[in-house]
């Protein structure tokens, strides 16, 4: 059976949005591309609205995950791409994400403000890994 130990070291900024370190064991490792706010034609979901991008982005990652195995829960690992970051949307980034995923099983995760995405209609993208038994 794969393990997820999550880990907040004392010695490090606290902070609700993700944990520092996750120590997993399984046989299987699931990578999951960038997940973004088309449906499967290509029609953009949520509009210009970064908050609705991203819950249709982890509706697809929840999808992504399914086809190989792997539920939210068992993520050790995500990166967010946001085009134009400023300070206010990670308040958006968390709202959503308690939607999906409760502080206590949030992976480690990084938040990258960039200047564009693959196309220029996308506000957000979503990638990493999961492991699984």
């Amino acid at each position: 059976m794969a393990t997820r130990q999550l880990i907040k070291h004392d010695s490090l900024r606290q902070t609700d949005f993700y944990h520092h370190v996750c120590v997993s064991e399984g046989r299987r490792m699931v990578h999951f591309a960038g997940q973004v706010a088309f449906d499967r034609d290509r029609n953009l979901q949520g509009g210009d609205s970064l908050e609705a991008q991203m819950r249709f982005a982890f509706q697809n990652l929840q999808t992504a995950l399914g086809a190989g195995g792997a539920v939210l829960e068992d993520l050790v690992m995500m990166t967010f791409y946001v085009v134009g970051y400023q300070e206010q949307h990670r308040d958006v980034l968390m709202d959503v994400m308690g939607e999906f995923l409760p502080p206590e099983q949030r992976p480690p995760s990084t938040l990258l403000g960039v200047q564009a995405l693959a196309y220029p209609e996308l506000l957000i993208e979503i990638d990493g890994m999961a492991v699984i038994d």
